[in-house]
């Protein structure tokens, strides 16, 4: 179950989307717990093809053997036309069970 908010304000967009996974059980994954999560955003846009942004993510622990992740993801969206999108996302995480950092890059397609 997942609720997504969005609203603009002038050259800015603020994003959250509040979850809550239902596992349920495995013989496999002994342990699967449900799950809340949950994810904020601000994106600035600095002319009509280029845009900042920044990604607050959290989850609570998918098991027992698992432990909760907070991660911060700065992220440059490049827009060459009203079809094409390219982000190049960093990704630093706050807990044991998040990366230390890594690089995302995403291409979308609209029609």
């Amino acid at each position: 179950v997942q609720v997504n908010i969005a609203q603009s304000f002038s050259s800015f967009w603020g994003f959250a989307s509040l979850g809550y996974k239902l596992r349920g059980e495995s013989d496999l994954f002994a342990g699967l717990e449900n799950t809340f999560y949950t994810s904020l955003s601000v994106e600035r846009a600095v002319n009509s093809r280029w845009s900042l942004g920044l990604i607050y993510d959290y989850r609570e622990a998918a098991s027992s053997f698992s432990q909760e992740t907070h991660e911060l993801l700065p992220y440059l969206r490049w827009s060459p036309n009203a079809h094409w999108d390219f982000s190049a996302f960093s990704i630093f995480g706050f807990t044991q069970d998040s990366p230390d950092i890594g690089v995302l890059g995403q291409l979308s397609y609209r029609w």
